[in-house]
């Protein structure tokens, strides 16, 4: 299998399929991976703490590798929690006030009057061809 097929596999199908897919397709493949989740299950406990450790004690060094990966698996976190964070607090201040539930009006605008306010043809004559294109 070509390498973008198999990457449009890895993206396009949810986990529970794919892994399927690659029980079939790879049986080499997926014991490895079978191998990886009985490791990740015995040592959890353990990979746990080390997070902990690395929370609760910034002048921790185990390894650079682990140093490394660390830092950069939190700054993930981090950004995913804020991302879902800002996507709440967008739709929590949208029911506040009374916001319109439907989310095309708000990307398209009312598609009845595509030059974005202009109500009459003087009005559309009298805009300037910048204003008009940036409106649309």
């Amino acid at each position: 299998m070509d390498n973008l097929d198999k990457l449009t596999l890895e993206l396009f199908m949810n986990k529970t399929a794919y892994n399927k897919y690659i029980e079939k397709t790879d049986p080499k493949k997926h014991s490895e991976y079978k191998v990886f989740m009985k490791k990740l299950k015995k040592y959890k406990e353990r990979i746990l703490g080390i997070t902990r450790q690395y929370i609760e004690n910034k002048d921790l060094r185990l390894t650079l590798e682990m140093d490394e990966i660390f830092i950069s698996y939190a700054k993930t976190c981090i950004k995913y929690f804020e991302t879902k964070e800002l996507e709440q607090s967008c739709c929590f201040s949208k029911k506040e006030s009374g916001g319109d539930d439907d989310e095309d009006d708000i990307l398209f605008g009312n598609i009845d009057d595509p030059i974005g306010g202009a109500n009459s043809d003087d009005d559309y004559e009298n805009m300037d061809g910048a204003s008009v294109v940036a409106n649309i």
